[in-house]
């Protein structure tokens, strides 16, 4: 009888080892690390406390994994201008050592479709391709080919002005709670954008913020919007728009944006028409 026991112990052990591999290897994996691309002929100055990238003279590779070192020493910048409109890079890896991203880096990449930091590094941070601060607060670099679903970071309250402009690859956009602006014209033509549900916290949306978005069909505005811009949906397809609030406080709030723009008369009228006039919405409150 104890060497029964013993049988049926053995094969539940081994049964729930079988079970646990196959529960691992069901795993979502996480995000491949690029291996450092060192043999691409880089260019780099030499800094106080280590070395600039300043150029990838010609580099074939498709995803770069920025070298850490060179020559013993941190690569601790990224120049502006480095990614070249030509440079056909898909994806660029940031390496723990970068402490500083000089403005323009990656702006003229046409190709680049999304941006990695490798876990350590103190001074930034990636989510859905995007380069941010370390805390997710702020912007960095928008790569131009971005892609699919973008989800912003928890942390962040804001969209500048034009950051996703001309972006015709992004889809949807998913926002945090607690997010609050968008700035004018932050999603310009970006026109595969299908989905961008706002969140109830959200206070302003700036003048032709979605202009050009022609795949979008339906969105809920919230009741505590505060100001709604001009333009804000040109070129849209909303076959249903409906706000969370009455009707009195959708013009009052329309007034503030109307009054706050710098346009002409003539062209002030135009714009109340075409981006109030033309989408006027469901109202979920009655006065």
């Amino acid at each position: 009888m104890k060497k029964l026991s013993l049988f049926f112990l053995s094969l539940i052990i081994v049964f729930s080892g079988v079970i646990g591999l196959f529960a691992c290897n069901n795993t979502p994996p996480s995000e491949s690390v690029i291996p450092e691309t060192s043999n691409l002929g880089y260019t780099f100055d030499q800094m106080e406390d280590g070395y600039v990238l300043t150029s990838l003279n010609g580099a074939t590779e498709r995803e770069i994994g920025v070298p850490a070192m060179h020559q013993g020493k941190p690569v601790v910048k990224i120049a502006s201008g480095v990614f070249t409109a030509d440079c056909g890079v898909t994806k660029v890896q940031i390496p723990t050592t970068v402490k500083n991203i000089e403005s323009g880096a990656f702006d003229s990449c046409e190709s680049l479709e999304k941006i990695a930091v490798l876990s350590g590094n103190q001074n930034f941070s990636a989510k859905s391709g995007i380069l941010y601060n370390a805390q997710g607060t702020e912007f960095i670099a928008v790569p131009k080919a971005i892609k699919g679903t973008i989800t912003l970071p928890q942390t962040l309250k804001a969209i500048p002005e034009r950051q996703f402009a001309n972006r015709d690859g992004i889809t949807e956009v998913v926002f945090p709670a607690g997010f609050e602006r968008i700035e004018h014209y932050a999603f310009y033509m970006c026109t595969s954008l299908a989905k961008a549900d706002w969140p109830t916290s959200i206070i302003k949306v700036g003048h032709g913020a979605f202009y050009g978005c022609k795949k979008m069909t339906t969105l809920l505005i919230p009741g505590g919007i505060e100001y709604l811009g001009g333009y804000c949906f040109y070129g849209c397809t909303l076959l249903k728009l409906t706000y969370d609030g009455t009707q009195t406080k959708w013009y009052e709030m329309l007034e503030v944006a109307y009054a706050d723009s710098d346009l002409t008369t003539e062209e002030q009228e135009k714009m109340y028409w075409i981006t109030w006039d033309r989408h006027v919405p469901t109202f979920l409150v009655e006065e």
